[in-house]
């Protein structure tokens, strides 16, 4: 099956759309201290200033951060985790990544070049993040798009199913989140699918018009997949079945060349990894998690294999359908994955290639539901699954085009409102906070719509047109409507198996009320009321507390107002712009600013006595 109008210029613009947004917000926020983020971070800086893996001198430098690995080295050579609060004499100490090495590597080239464009002097921490967010994980993104846009092209015939599994892949999941920061989770996800893509067009296509790229093709699958478990360590499953794939899919006339070429090119991640493993922990074949500084991290870890000791069934439900971490919750387009997948395994040309994915997904799956720490903590969405997310896109694209040979025009309304679904769910998170707590039990009521309506907005790029707040949010919005209002535009002349239709007037506005009853149908389980929580209080509070640019929200703007109005404001409005101000701290659940400033503007209601004996109040 093949889509009649693979052009460039689609695939550049839809792109691009996805770039817009990657690149306009930066949500950073320095007082997290996000360890998933700058335990990578610093081993990148450890690598340009210094050459080593350890992060000693950085992280002397730039503070304590967690998920890092302690290692006391014995003057024999000896490595042992460490369980003393100082080393014992004759022993150095020293603290590396606990993460996968990739991803600090990927970081190198835009943090030297920052640092010969930046002078010791202006050296910004949060611009030098900044750099190697954009070098390391959103550009590789964005050539994963590109490519991932252009593989989808040959599933389908209609644009607007293609580009709507494109949109929700790439900003309604959390793909999204994930490039934005500078981890592995997303790029992992590209380095597994992107191998998978190559081989699948091997496979397809074993007799190549030039030998020479072939075997330059089998080499570049051979380094992604090996390169997923480089940059994520629990893609290894993905990684092994692809090279179980690559024995069936680089056949051809000198297929022995073809997997000469793969085994080199995975050659590169792995021997780089190994070398890595045993500079820090001693042993090339063991990961540091039985290093891991924290006490009680550590002890997880060696349950098990590294920590999976036992399928839970509780995470077999949440990973999926939990309003926090839940995939098909939050990217409710994959939801018709099964339909697809099982078409695929009954088509004689797919079915290898279906087989091969599903067992990546199955696998990576039944994994992390055995993981004691399978919730993977302050997340948007459930990190640990990002690898699979791809596969589950593909086959969720067979399975609207299966519909669309029935009913076109559902197909169209099912996928623009998954869509829409998936923007809200996936992409608000994403961009504004892509560091949920566990505290927070459905983010859409409990914190976006505080966060959304008091002026809190990410770092973005509306500061250099005097944009901030919520307003400054505004094109991401403008670029998600824009995603949704394409879908629905492609979809007007939809096609059946042997004509196409053109969508009149009416049929497209029924389409469009169909898709966003769709939306609202996909959401609502996310918007029900939760239980009040102490715990989701808390975590608005420092959420809001610490939220990062501060000043341009709706309490900074009350601070700002009182402050100014000393002697210019008359008591009264004083009086009322104060209990304005207390009552934005209430809604935010920082009740000791409410508490405090109610205090100082005597707002409290004065205590009526008690009454007498048997007098009525």
């Amino acid at each position: 099956m093949r889509w009649r109008g693979r052009g460039l210029g689609q695939t550049a613009a839809a792109t691009g759309l996805v770039a817009f947004v990657l690149l306009y917000v930066f949500p950073c926020f320095p007082t997290l201290n996000n360890p998933n983020e700058n335990v990578r971070f610093y081993m990148t800086a450890s690598l340009v200033e210094d050459g080593t893996y350890a992060i000693d001198a950085v992280r002397a430098r730039w503070g304590r951060v967690n998920d890092g690995a302690c290692v006391d080295l014995a003057p024999d050579g000896a490595r042992s985790p460490c369980t003393t609060p100082e080393p014992a004499p004759g022993v150095v100490r020293h603290r590396y990544s606990v993460k996968a090495p990739g991803t600090s590597w990927l970081g190198v080239p835009a943090y030297a070049l920052y640092r010969a464009l930046r002078s010791p002097a202006r050296f910004d921490r949060v611009e030098a993040l900044w750099a190697v967010r954009v070098g390391g994980t959103i550009l590789p993104m964005l050539v994963f798009f590109w490519c991932f846009h252009r593989w989808l092209g040959r599933f389908t015939r209609h644009r607007a199913l293609r580009d709507a599994v494109f949109f929700s892949t790439a900003l309604g999941s959390l793909l999204c989140g994930y490039s934005l920061l500078f981890v592995s989770h997303a790029t992992g996800a590209a380095a597994a699918f992107g191998a998978f893509m190559l081989l699948e067009r091997a496979h397809h296509r074993p007799a190549a018009r030039s030998e020479r790229a072939a075997v330059a093709l089998a080499a570049l699958a051979g380094l992604l997949a090996a390169g997923a478990s480089f940059l994520e360590y629990h893609a290894i499953f993905v990684s092994v079945l692809l090279c179980a794939y690559a024995l069936v899919a680089l056949r051809g006339p000198r297929r022995f060349t073809r997997y000469l070429a793969f085994v080199l090119g995975a050659l590169v991640p792995t021997v780089a990894m190994m070398q890595f493993q045993y500079r820090a922990f001693g042993n090339p074949l063991s990961p540091g998690h039985l290093f891991v500084e924290a006490n009680a991290w550590r002890a997880l870890y060696h349950h098990g294999l590294f920590g999976a000791d036992r399928f839970r069934p509780e995470a077999a439900f949440r990973l999926l359908f939990d309003r926090r971490l839940g995939l098909l919750t939050m990217t409710p387009i994959l939801l018709i994955a099964p339909w697809g997948a099982a078409r695929l395994l009954r088509k004689g040309r797919a079915r290898v290639d279906a087989a091969v994915a599903l067992v990546c997904v199955l696998a990576t799956y039944a994994f992390i539901c055995s993981m004691n720490i399978w919730d993977g903590g302050w997340v948007v969405g459930p990190r640990y699954l990002a690898v699979i997310v791809p596969f589950v896109a593909w086959f969720a694209l067979v399975g609207l085009d299966r519909l669309a040979q029935h009913a076109p025009r559902l197909a169209v309304a099912t996928a623009a409102g998954a869509l829409l679904a998936g923007l809200v769910a996936s992409g608000i998170p994403s961009v504004y906070y892509p560091h949920l707590p566990p505290g927070l039990d459905a983010p859409l009521v409990e914190l976006f719509p505080v966060l959304l309506s008091h002026g809190f907005a990410p770092y973005n790029a509306g500061a250099f047109l005097g944009l901030f707040g919520t307003w400054s949010m505004v094109p991401v919005f403008a670029v998600w409507g824009l995603c949704f209002a394409w879908v629905l535009y492609e979809g007007r002349r939809v096609a059946a198996v042997d004509r196409v239709a053109p969508l009149g007037a009416r049929a497209g506005a029924l389409t469009t009320a169909a898709a966003l009853a769709t939306a609202g149908a996909l959401l609502g389980p996310s918007f029900l009321a939760p239980r009040p929580s102490a715990a989701a209080d808390a975590a608005v509070a420092f959420i809001t507390r610490t939220w990062a640019p501060a000043g341009h929200d709706r309490a900074a703007s009350l601070r700002a107002s009182l402050a100014a109005s000393v002697g210019a404001m008359p008591l009264e409005a004083r009086t009322e712009e104060a209990r304005r101000l207390a009552q934005t701290y209430r809604a935010e659940h920082r009740d000791e600013e409410a508490n405090l400033v109610e205090r100082r503007y005597r707002l409290a209601a004065p205590v009526a006595p008690e009454p007498p004996n048997g007098a009525p109040r």
